[in-house]
């Protein structure tokens, strides 16, 4: 996906009827290279019912210079509204991520709905 003149993109997707837990692999698929959060996007087969929250978590694997804590970059409770989607998108230069940060989307789904969840990533030249 390299293109001259215009930013490296790879996204990262998962879809199930149970819990939902998906972690980015940058680490493994661009080593060394630091990148950042551009947009997530959940669609539900239906709007959930039960109160559980989608959370998006900033972990450290320790190859970018140390270790960072477990860090909570989004969270939102879906059973608040009747939406059955949730587009958030991180304007300018998204939420910059180091060599060895990863992010996980996780949500419990105890409705049993089927729910798609995609992560798109830029990596960076540097």
């Amino acid at each position: 996906l390299v293109s001259i003149g215009k930013p490296q993109t790879k996204q990262y997707s998962a879809v199930g009827t149970g819990a939902i837990s998906l972690a980015t692999t940058v680490g493994n698929d661009f080593p060394k290279k630091k990148w950042q959060l551009r947009s997530l996007e959940v669609t539900f087969g239906a709007a959930p019912t039960t109160s559980q929250s989608l959370t998006v978590t900033r972990s450290t694997l320790g190859t970018g210079g140390g270790e960072r804590p477990l860090t909570v970059l989004f969270s939102q409770n879906p059973s608040t509204s009747a939406a059955t989607s949730i587009l958030q998108i991180w304007e300018d230069n998204g939420i910059k991520m180091e060599a060895g940060d990863e992010v996980t989307v996780a949500f419990t789904n105890t409705d049993a709905n089927t729910v798609k969840v995609e992560v798109v990533v830029e990596i960076s030249d540097e």
